[in-house]
């Protein structure tokens, strides 16, 4: 009947939930289903998010209930939704495009003479090339349609690299092992938004964070 997850659409949801209407006969089919969830998801992700689970609790619900129908096209689009690295790098191990699931939510229908309530699902879609990106952002929106769907472009920031090799990167480099006393690791990062701004508006500027 809901679905409620993430709270910001450039970062991954830490949590999510579900709120489910089962038959009291069914109620303990369904308690075996996510112990069963839990119990995957911790075999497949427990090494790398220790505190990763799922869970249970019964409650009482009074309002509408989501359609069988629209509760399929919910779940196609967030399973066809392309989540994680999508390319990498030459080193294999830098994400060169990628896209994440930010927020799922649902806005109550604004007439309350109807049952019809709506979903909100934001992703945010990075990459190093402009061309990359635009062509993943296009193949989401297509899921999207596809379902019915009515798709919205909230915010295109322009790709962008920085060449590890300029001056401003060695010096910074330099400065960080003067002051600490190490050599700082390199690293190129698609998510630093302004930076691609930046570059795309003053040709020749070169930035190290």
């Amino acid at each position: 009947v809901n679905f409620e997850g993430g709270n910001a659409a450039a970062s991954i949801p830490g949590n999510a939930t579900a709120k489910v209407i089962v038959p009291k006969d069914k109620t303990e089919a369904f308690d075996t289903l996510v112990t069963q969830c839990d119990e995957a998801l911790e075999a497949e992700y427990g090494e790398t998010d220790a505190c990763i689970q799922v869970d249970s609790v019964p409650s009482v619900w009074h309002g509408a209930v989501v359609s069988e129908e629209g509760t399929h096209l919910l779940l196609a689009c967030i399973n066809g939704i392309p989540v994680g690295p999508t390319e990498l790098l030459d080193d294999q191990l830098t994400p060169m495009t990628s896209n994440n699931i930010g927020v799922v939510t649902m806005q109550s229908a604004k007439d309350k003479s109807t049952a019809m309530n709506t979903f909100i699902i934001s992703t945010h879609t990075r990459s190093f090339d402009d061309q990359k990106m635009e062509h993943l952002a296009d193949q989401i929106k297509k899921i999207f349609e596809v379902s019915g769907a009515e798709v919205e472009l909230v915010m295109n920031a322009p790709g962008w690299k920085e060449d590890e090799s300029n001056e401003l990167v060695e010096l910074t480099c330099k400065t960080f092992n003067d002051v600490l006393g190490f050599e700082p690791k390199k690293v190129n990062m698609h998510f630093v938004l302004e930076a691609g701004y930046l570059v795309n508006n003053f040709p020749g500027l070169h930035i190290s964070s």
